[in-house]
């Protein structure tokens, strides 16, 4: 008998997938999936609704489209279906590639499928749980009757923006059957149905690179008509926090930068709320990235402990280590370590109540 599924090239792969995948947050995905293109030198990344499924059998189904360099069939096998494959830097500061597989795959059992167009040939792949709770690659019959991993495809199942460039990936996320809605919220995450792609990727990222052009395709009818809908701009939580705030500066603690700001009161009342975090918050900044963001009563607990009892609404503090630090993301990338101990926010915290900037001191 023909074994119709490639499994995970490891030991036991489905259990370890599966017990990696409950400990990861269920919107890590949407940070790992646009790192993985901008490592590979996209500069054009889109999360917009899958035309072919929705055009073909009224399927709401997320895709994650850049326009990188590609990957042919053999590539796109021994980078999915391999946990320790990669092009990223494998190391304590590198964005390692198992991200994206742990927290995309277990929420996807019923498919994972990876368009790729290089050379001017179109690939397919479908990584998925099978019928007895195997994970790995589905088998296609091809034209010329062999079996095989990959498959090629038609340039209308590709979406509009690989066609345009020549090349690049797209991620399409399939969910738990066939009926399920990606471009929902995964349970338990908030922002709103329409808003938290938006929101996730500004408040995780510091600044969007002025070279990438990052955008969500924000639809209002979900349940109704996918075409009513709007390309909204990535530009990153720093952007906004430039732009909206009547005070801002950096101190120079000897462990790294904490970059403060005041934001405008006029626009914690404005549309932006939806997109961006407009109220007093904290957080760190490695790598451009945004980690242990703390708004609402836990940024407020926070802000005070930095000496902002009246003022915390308004206030945000980031704190942005330096090399000597030794801050590391987990994992998972979901947090900062310094030598496997919780980050030492009070150590930034009393230095700054003692050099509290006179603009924001109560």
């Amino acid at each position: 008998m023909r074994t119709t599924t490639l499994p995970i090239g490891m030991k036991n792969g489905s259990a370890f997938l599966e017990r990696l995948g409950a400990d990861v947050p269920q919107n890590q995905f949407i940070r790992e999936l646009y790192k993985n293109a901008e490592d590979a030198g996209a500069t054009k990344v889109d999360f917009d609704i899958d035309r072919f499924n929705y055009i073909g059998e009224q399927l709401y189904k997320l895709s994650i489209i850049d326009n990188g360099p590609g990957m042919d069939g053999d590539e796109l096998i021994e980078l999915i279906n391999k946990f320790a494959s990669g092009t990223n830097e494998m190391s304590l500061t590198g964005n390692f590639g198992i991200g994206a597989k742990i927290s995309t795959f277990p929420n996807n059992p019923h498919g994972t499928i990876y368009l790729s167009r290089k050379d001017d040939i179109n690939y397919q792949i479908h990584f998925e749980k099978d019928s007895v709770g195997t994970w790995g690659l589905r088998q296609f019959e091809r034209p010329d009757g062999t079996y095989g991993y990959f498959t090629t495809v038609e340039d209308s199942v590709m979406p509009k923006l690989i066609m345009e460039s020549g090349h690049g990936t797209a991620v399409v996320l399939l969910g738990k059957d066939r009926e399920d809605n990606t471009l929902l919220p995964p349970k338990g995450v908030k922002g709103g149905k329409t808003n938290w792609i938006i929101k996730e990727l500004n408040s995780r990222f510091f600044k969007i690179p002025s070279a990438m052009r990052l955008r969500v395709n924000q639809f209002t009818k979900l349940d109704k008509n996918a075409e009513s809908s709007q390309w909204i701009s990535i530009r990153g939580n720093g952007w906004f926090l430039d732009k909206f705030s009547k005070h801002r500066g950096t101190l120079e603690h000897p462990l790294g930068k904490i970059h403060y700001y005041v934001i405008k009161k006029n626009q914690q009342n404005q549309k932006r709320t939806g997109v961006y975090v407009t109220s007093g918050h904290t957080g760190i900044i490695y790598q451009n990235e945004i980690y242990d963001m703390r708004f609402k009563a836990r940024g407020t607990r926070m802000l005070q402990n930095f000496g902002l009892n009246f003022s915390s609404k308004r206030v945000v503090i980031y704190i942005e280590p330096n090399e000597s630090l030794g801050a590391v993301p987990n994992s998972g990338r979901t947090e900062l370590v310094v030598n496997g101990n919780p980050f030492p926010w009070d150590d930034f915290a009393d230095w700054f109540r003692e050099n509290m900037p006179d603009e924001i001191g109560n």
